[in-house]
């Protein structure tokens, strides 16, 4: 049996990668039975994405726990007692290996406090890095960069006040001011360098979703001897569908995206002399500033769509729009890119390094530019010779199934079992 541990999300969060995992786990280590432990509603969510996947796995076994904020005594203290339930029950079964999907600085020193016990002390963990990892690169802690999401304005929001709820209105906002400041002092005590670090064993590893995430960390830690491995972010990939068919350029978002960036492209392309047409089409809910624009088409603003709607508007999209820019994804990884790979889709980007750990050039999957306008100029030259670009639009997307070939579930899963300390024997 392997446990496996989401401690952090609930409903469809990171639901893509998690149950991406869970189908590695089944290839890395066939005829094993997978014990999972997450909360309910999580625990639902990737239930109903392997379904929507078609991918069937056998012997997951759901055990639920509670996910708590986890920053202040009473959530560290929870943990604490949810952590060693489930690990005495791991070892009650046998089981050697742990695959946490996520973890947080304070959850790594509770569970480290916990594997300090003789009876946890055999026991391999292996910790999935995301977002949280950006603070190796910090002096200081710092939240990490995140897309902005929409929400009303403030006057929105002063019209939708009753009197009557004025009192208690102020009472939550002076409440979350509160408790913004006590979470960013836990945050500011428990950083995730020193973290790594702390009681540190041959029987813990770390698990970068991207090869780039390796390469830059060593500017910052000794990641050999943190064992930090690279396995690509797993990904149940759709079904390749045909070419689109189009009469002219069509580019979308998918997902969050960046809106702020995706407002000064169009302004770019709006001063342009631009005749032909093209849609960029937002298969997101950020739409703000772009609501009346001929070009732009938002199928839900300020709602988020279903998997199945957005995979739906993205069938006729020529290539995608990841404008993240160098700052973002030096230490993490997006599953922009992965979305891209699993629709098929080339992709226009500013040099993001997640984007080009995949965008090679012998054998490239999209089209790279030094910044937001030079992207612009090139949208308005495809734009303008839709026909002349095709060619080159086909062959990265030749590309791309080759390289999902190389990120499929048998080929990632021998990296799975080398970053797991138990398999590789760490000398």
């Amino acid at each position: 049996m392997i446990v496996v541990c989401e401690p952090q999300c609930t409903g469809a969060s990171h639901e893509k990668v998690n149950s991406g995992f869970l189908a590695l786990l089944q290839h890395a280590y066939p005829g094993e039975a997978i014990r999972l432990y997450a909360d309910p509603s999580h625990s639902a969510a990737l239930e109903a994405i392997l379904a929507h996947d078609g991918v069937s796995l056998d012997g997951i076994e759901h055990r639920a726990i509670s996910v708590r904020d986890a920053f202040g005594v009473r959530g560290a203290l929870a943990y604490y007692r949810q952590f060693t339930r489930m690990l005495e029950d791991t070892v009650e079964a046998g089981c050697d290996r742990v695959l946490f999907l996520s973890t947080s600085p304070l959850l790594l020193h509770v569970l480290k406090r916990l594997k300090a016990r003789a009876a946890f002390a055999h026991l391999c963990f292996a910790f999935v890095l995301h977002a949280e990892f950006e603070d190796i690169a910090n002096e200081r802690f710092r939240e990490v960069a995140t897309t902005a999401i929409a929400e009303p304005s403030l006057l929105a929001k002063l019209r939708s006040i009753r009197i009557a709820e004025l009192p208690g209105k102020v009472v939550g906002l002076v409440t979350r001011k509160v408790s913004t400041r006590y979470t960013k002092a836990w945050k500011s005590r428990f950083r995730i360098r020193e973290q790594l670090s702390w009681r540190h064993g041959d029987e813990i590893s770390y698990i970068a979703l991207s090869p780039h995430v390796v390469t830059n960390a060593a500017s910052y830690i000794d990641v050999d001897a943190l064992h930090v491995r690279a396995v690509e972010m797993p990904i149940n990939f759709a079904a390749p569908t045909p070419p689109p068919a189009n009469h002219h350029l069509k580019l979308a978002t998918f997902g969050y995206g960046d809106p702020a960036a995706l407002r000064k492209v169009i302004d770019h392309l709006d001063r342009m002399p631009i005749t032909h047409s093209y849609e960029i089409r937002i298969i997101g809910m950020d739409n703000r500033g772009l609501e009346n624009h001929p070009n732009v088409y938002c199928p839900s603003p300020g709602k988020p769509l279903a998997r199945a709607d957005m995979e739906r508007h993205a069938t006729d999209i020529d290539a995608f729009l990841i404008l993240y820019d160098r700052s973002r994804y030096q230490l993490s990884c997006s599953g922009a890119i992965f979305e891209a790979l699993s629709y098929v889709k080339p992709v226009l980007h500013i040099g993001n390094a997640c984007v080009e750990q995949f965008d090679r050039s012998e054998a490239p999957i999209g089209f790279g530019c030094a910044d937001l306008e030079e992207l612009a100029r090139m949208i308005a030259a495809m734009i303008e010779d839709y026909p002349g670009h095709l060619p080159a639009l086909a062959q990265r997307r030749q590309n791309i199934l080759q390289m999902r070939a190389k990120l499929g579930m048998e080929n990632l899963a021998p990296k799975l079992r080398a970053a797991f300390a138990c398999d590789t024997k760490i000398p």
